[in-house]
């Protein structure tokens, strides 16, 4: 048996492998029907299957295709495989077991569990991908799984295993070893505990199943008697051990059941169609237009359509040779027949004879047309008439007649018969030949001609019936034909040429002359040429000898034959007189003068330009004047008496700076200029100069104060000193320092921009860093200190006590404190006296203790207030202490508690801070001095501190509103109360008869009467 590392066997069946397919039921479920919609009708397999590959059915576990007692055979050290344990409970013997579902899925071992456990589908895996080497011989028993502890084999449930030893060769990197078992069978089951397949049956006892017989089958799993195995039904057959009933396909049916095989399905009967699968008999008739051999399976299949050219409209046709042929005028498509599929009618401009295929099977041909439809011969279609053509297969005329052409009766196409070569002509639908025009003068007409098509410029023809371009004429030469359709040549005339095919005349060139009317070009050129001295910059209409044109002064004139025009006299030269022949006849220009011209051929040279100009001097033959310039330090001026031959020294004070110069410059500004200088000497750097013309560098002025020249050539200060820095004189730096010429500000100090000497720092300021620009940058003197006088680098001290300096204070005494204030030394503001003080007096530097009896409750205070009404106020109160419960006080400015007064008798003080008693003592209660509350009533506490201020009214005794003490008011002789809190003498009861009452404020009687004493 051939094992590979990727393979998983099932040790319980040994089951291989787990197929899935994406849109079908989950590994595990089967469906026996179709057209489901839902998961939920994919069932469950019974226990001991595995779904079919398509789902359908369940299966046994496939078993190992060796028996297992073979397993000891494999070599499974050389070929490791994964091995997965089935979930399985091992029942008593007489049970079937049963295979639990998988939670772990594949490649993963499960724990296998006793019967007396009472888990019976453990949630949890064990043994991971365990690789086994190798396998123990099969052993008979039930299924246990061992697990190595120790030098033990220890069962899953703890129970040690008798007789199994320790190998560690074959336990390397292994703890489980696997157990065969055998159990009893029970009938519609194959195995312990697996179920009868579909299509079988198992009786009680046996090993083995049975295969139902051929023309049954069995839809269920558990079949136990061949009476499970069903009768196949009608439209189906059922070979031997079928799970389910196989349809006859389409084009046949089956009408018999109990049948067992395909050939038992009969074919469909001809003319009739089969088409659905399981059919007792055909279910429909064959289509009109098509036939139905034995066996179809549709009525309208398309390879069994009428062939086209044929109809029918029958629906019992076996065979094609059936169809009818199509009759004339109409045409029959593939499937032709019945309503749905009529024959159509021919189209108009073809013709339809029996057996047409399709309506434009037959075109009328060319020359012909018909309007009509329906047409069934040839002969039907009519000639085409005059002045149009027709195509084939025309219903109508297709145009008129071309332009340039003609059609007789019967023309195919508009082109068909072109107007011959030398004719033309311009409109449509000519009928005959002689439609065509002879083609004019001046133009040409080529076959089929519908315009004439001109001679192009520089041809002509002066005749009729032109048959190509051939046969225009070339323009002579001395003539021109500008025009297209040109029947006569123009003659040029004097003073023009021109060659042969000329569309129009040139002017006479240059240095020649043209006096025939007909000049051509070969003449022009060769005879007509001008002579030497002679003036021929245009083209002439004569002889010039006859004309005696000479070359003008200024000019000289080499010829026609060299150049036609006249060549000025070069610069350096001129001519006085007019018939030059050549350059050396020009004369050179005299000394000390200049013959030039930028335009000689408009003002020619006749006489020397002019002197030679200041600046420059001229020898003989001079053209430009400024072709020798004076150098650079060196001048020449006319008006000065100078000669044209040389140039002086440039004069001090002044420069001459460029080649050519005739008037000295004056030295600029910021410059000096020594004689025969070429550019001025600028002034040095600290320097400058406003005044122009100096010839040395001591008259330069030097730069002022609070200015600088940082560069050389200046006409004025560069400008003024930098912000921040001073410049003493000559400074040649916005920002000095040297010292001599200026420097950077120093500290206590600041420098404005065109400072000469630093400037102090105002009082109330000062300032320890250097380059200050201005005093906005002297810092102000900080709150707490003053800045007394100028220049100061630093405060110059604290603010004295009793003052404050909020900034920039020249003075240790800026701000004097107000009453009701005080400062220390260096303060910045004043502080208010705090709670509890108070000050009088202006510039302090403490505060005084509030007074007893007075009350300081604000910050700041110059004067102390009286405590309130209610309250009193120790020394130093910032808080009035309110006068306690029990207590009132109806007088201001009191300095302790002893202020308060205690409440009246008959009267309550039940809230602190009162002015005055808050009210009278309730009915039926009395208050004595300080009470708290109008109805004081004595209690064990109370009586315990011996603090009582009231309580209420004693039995005996009776108490209105107001009441001071319990005795106030006793109840009068004669009566008596035990009321506690009485409130008025009704309360008092007489005394009872028998008794006597001899006292006031009793609470009782005093005692019975003696005999015959009381009434």
């Amino acid at each position: 048996m051939d094992f590979s590392a990727t393979d998983t066997l099932w040790t319980c069946l040994s089951c291989l492998g787990n197929v899935s397919a994406p849109q079908r039921c989950p590994p595990g479920t089967f469906n026996l029907y179709t057209g489901k919609s839902s998961i939920s009708d994919c069932k469950p397999c019974f226990p001991g299957l595995i779904s079919s590959e398509d789902r359908v059915d369940c299966r046994l576990c496939p078993t190992l295709s060796v028996p297992l007692d073979s397993l000891i055979s494999v070599d499974l050290a050389k070929s490791p495989v994964k091995i997965t344990l089935c979930v399985m409970t091992v029942p008593p013997a007489s049970i079937p077991l049963y295979v639990l579902s998988s939670v772990c899925g594949v490649h993963q071992v499960f724990t296998v569990w006793r019967a007396a456990h009472k888990d019976p589908s453990p949630s949890s895996c064990a043994h991971k991908d365990i690789i086994v080497k190798k396998a123990l011989p099969p052993l008979m028993g039930h299924l246990a799984l061992l697990v190595q502890q120790g030098n033990n084999w220890v069962r899953q449930v703890g129970q040690p295993v008798r007789g199994v030893e320790k190998d560690v060769f074959v336990l390397q990197f292994v703890s489980v070893h696997m157990f065969l078992f055998s159990v009893p069978r029970v009938g519609g089951s194959s195995g312990p505990g697996l179920p009868c397949a579909r299509g079988r049956y198992c009786p009680a006892g046996t090993l083995t199943e049975v295969i139902c017989p051929r023309g049954t089958f069995t839809p269920h799993q558990g079949a136990i008697s061949v009476k499970d195995c069903l009768k196949c039904p009608a439209g189906f057959y059922c070979p031997e051990g079928r799970s389910d009933p196989v349809p006859c396909p389409p084009g046949s049916f089956n009408p018999l059941e109990g049948q067992d095989e395909l050939a038992d399905c009969r074919e469909c009967y001809a003319g009739k169609a089969c088409t659905q699968v399981a059919l007792k008999a055909p279910d429909v008739d064959c289509m009109q237009g098509f036939v139905c051999p034995p066996g179809s399976s549709k009525p309208n299949e398309p390879t069994n359509a009428c062939p086209p050219g044929t109809v029918s409209n029958r629906t019992d046709l076996t065979d094609r040779s059936q169809c009818q042929q199509c009759p004339a005028r109409y045409a029959c498509l593939r499937g032709t027949g019945g309503i749905q599929r009529p024959p159509l009618s021919c189209f108009a401009g073809h013709y339809c004879p029996p057996g047409t295929m399709f309506p434009t099977q037959y075109k009328c041909p060319v020359g012909t047309w018909n309007s009509r439809s329906g047409l069934k011969a040839e002969s039907e279609c009519r000639p085409c008439p005059q002045g149009w053509y027709c195509l084939a297969g025309s219903g109508a005329p297709s145009g008129r007649c071309s332009s340039g052409h003609y059609c007789p009766e019967g023309t195919a196409y508009g082109t068909q018969f072109p107007c011959p070569a030398g004719t033309y002509s311009l409109r449509m639908g000519n009928r005959h030949r002689d439609d065509c025009l002879i083609c004019p003068e001046g133009s040409f007409c080529q076959q089929g001609t519908s315009k004439p098509s001109p001679c192009p410029p520089s041809t002509f023809r002066h005749l009729k019936g032109g048959q190509r371009l051939e046969d225009c004429s070339t323009c002579p030469a001395g003539y021109f034909c500008p025009l297209s359709a040109t029947v006569n040549p123009r003659v040029c005339g004097a003073g023009s040429y021109s060659d042969e095919g000329s569309v129009e005349c040139s002017p006479c060139l240059q240095g020649h002359y043209c006096s025939n009317e007909t000049t051509s070009e070969e003449a022009m050129l060769s005879v007509m040429v001008c002579p030497a001295g002679f003036l021929c910059s245009q083209g002439l209409a004569r002889d010039p000898q006859r004309s005696a044109t000479l070359c003008p002064r200024g000019f000289y004139c080499p010829g026609g034959g060299i150049d036609p025009n006249p060549i000025p006299c070069p610069n350096g030269t001129y001519s006085e007189f007019p018939g030059l022949r050549d350059i050396s006849e020009c004369v050179q220009c005299p000394e000390g003068k200049y013959c030039y011209s930028e335009q000689p051929e408009e003002q020619s040279l006749i006489r020397p330009t002019g002197i030679c100009p200041d600046g420059h001097y001229c020898p003989t033959g001079t053209g430009d004047p400024y072709t020798h310039p004076c150098q650079a330090g060196r001048y020449r001026n006319n008006t000065l008496g100078h000669s044209g031959e040389a140039c002086v020294l440039c004069p001090s004070r002044y420069y001459c700076a460029i080649l050519g110069t005739g008037t000295p410059l004056v030295c600029p500004e910021g410059f000096y200029c020594p004689e025969g200088i070429s550019a001025p000497e600028p002034c040095p750097e600290g320097t400058f100069s406003s005044r122009s013309a100096l010839s040395d560098r001591s008259e330069c002025s030097s730069c002022g104060g609070g200015q600088y020249c940082n560069s050389v050539g200046l006409t004025e200060p560069s400008g003024s000193c930098r912000e921040g820095f001073y410049c003493r004189g000559r400074a040649t730096s916005a920002t000095p320092v040297d010292g001599p010429t200026g420097g950077l500000c120093p500290a206590g100090s600041y420098c404005p921009l065109a400072s000469v000497t630093p400037r102090p720092c105002p009082p109330g300021t000062f300032s320890n860093s250097t380059g200050l620009i201005g005093p906005e940058e002297c810092v102000i003197c900080p709150p707490g200190f003053y800045c007394l006088g100028y220049n100061n680098t630093s405060p110059s001290g604290p603010c004295f006590p009793g003052y404050y300096c909020t900034g920039g204070s020249a003075s240790p005494i800026q701000h004097e404190v107000d009453k009701g204030y005080f400062t220390l030394e260096g303060a910045f503001r004043a502080h208010p006296c705090p709670l509890g003080t108070f000050q009088m007096q202006r510039g302090a530097q403490s505060c005084m203790a509030c007074w007893g009896g007075r009350l300081c409750n604000q910050t700041g205070l110059f004067q102390a207030p009286l405590c309130p009404t209610g309250h009193y106020c120790p020394p130093g109160s910032s808080v009035a202490h309110p006068c306690p419960p029990g207590s009132y006080s109806d007088q201001p400015g009191g300095d302790a508690v002893q202020h308060c007064r205690p409440c009246e008798a008959g009267w309550f003080c039940g809230r602190v801070g009162l002015s005055g008693p808050q009210g009278l003592c309730d009915p039926g209660h009395y208050c004595t001095s300080g009470a708290t509350t109008a109805s004081p009533i004595i209690t064990a506490t109370l009586l315990q501190v011996a603090v009582a201020f009231g309580g209420m009214c004693p039995a005996g005794y009776v108490c209105p509103q107001g009441t001071k003490h319990p005795q106030q008011q006793p109840c009068p002789a004669g009566t008596w109360s035990n009321t506690v809190g009485a409130e008025n003498l009704s309360s008092c009861m007489p005394c009872p008869p028998g008794h006597y009452c001899s006292s006031t404020g009793l609470n009782q009687p005093t005692g019975i009467c003696d005999a015959g004493m009381c009434i």
